[in-house]
């Protein structure tokens, strides 16, 4: 797979369950979309699996459930990290032949990011680590992991 960063989106929900003062549960519950582009050697390393209508670009719908911990420095400034669970809903990926996928469709990610309170409205940015290999191919020989920016805006509902 090529290295380049994809752009997508992403749409939920979120809740804050304060625990104490400044720490709080943040579950989610996302539509992500992910976009990524096979490298042009896909072919020559898959030869024997590769279909004869290769897409290059992939894109893969996925519902993530983030649980995250927020750890508030200020009022307005604050820290998330935890763990992010993400099934695929589909793909329209055309990598090998057969209609057989080349990506697991699991993924477990460690999510690290910064977020500002701004009234009713956050911003927030989060680094998106994976841990499993999405390699469905070789048996694992090759490491595909997921790793990705999210820059979002989020909007309180609630008191």
């Amino acid at each position: 797979m090529s290295n380049k960063f994809g752009t997508g989106y992403n749409a939920g929900a979120y809740a804050q369950i304060q625990i104490i003062k400044k720490l709080s549960i943040q579950p989610q519950f996302l539509f992500s979309q992910r976009n990524v582009n096979a490298s042009s050697g896909f072919k020559s390393t898959f030869p024997e699996s590769a279909s004869s209508n290769f897409k290059t670009a992939i894109s893969t719908n996925y519902i993530s459930m983030p649980l995250l911990l927020n750890y508030k420095f200020t009022n307005s400034f604050s820290l998330n990290l935890g763990p992010q669970f993400s099934y695929v809903l589909d793909t329209d990926e055309k990598l090998l032949a057969g209609n057989y996928l080349a990506f697991k469709g699991r993924d477990l990610s460690l999510i690290g990011g910064v977020e500002l309170k701004l009234s009713s409205f956050k911003l927030f940015s989060q680094y998106n680590y994976g841990l499993y290999n999405l390699n469905k191919i070789d048996n694992g020989q090759r490491q595909w992991q997921s790793r990705g920016f999210q820059f979002g805006i989020g909007w309180k509902i609630s008191r």
